[in-house]
């Protein structure tokens, strides 16, 4: 069993995964049961998911092991400003 996701949003995903993946390592802050995470996971070395939902982190973790991808996604429960304000302050000018 593979992830199930509108074949639209996945040719558009694809597209953007080949243009950024190679400049960067993704991070799904929204990440749900996985669509993002897993597809981006199947193309590079390491990808970051988080979702607020304990449902939602279950499935996602269901969907790692169904593709063989526990190993290349970390995957945490935090709030959206706890999961991005390290990189906003990394980003600030002084």
């Amino acid at each position: 069993m593979h992830i199930h996701n509108c074949s639209l949003f996945g040719f558009f995903a694809s597209q953007l995964f080949n243009k950024l993946l190679s400049i960067c390592v993704p991070g799904d802050v929204f990440a749900g049961v996985g669509p993002i995470a897993v597809t981006a996971a199947k193309k590079v070395k390491y990808v970051y998911a988080n979702d607020l939902s304990p449902s939602a982190i279950a499935y996602l973790h269901q969907n790692l092991v169904t593709n063989r991808l526990t190993h290349k996604v970390d995957v945490t429960v935090l709030t959206f400003m706890s999961h991005t304000s390290p990189v906003v302050s990394e980003c600030k000018s002084p």
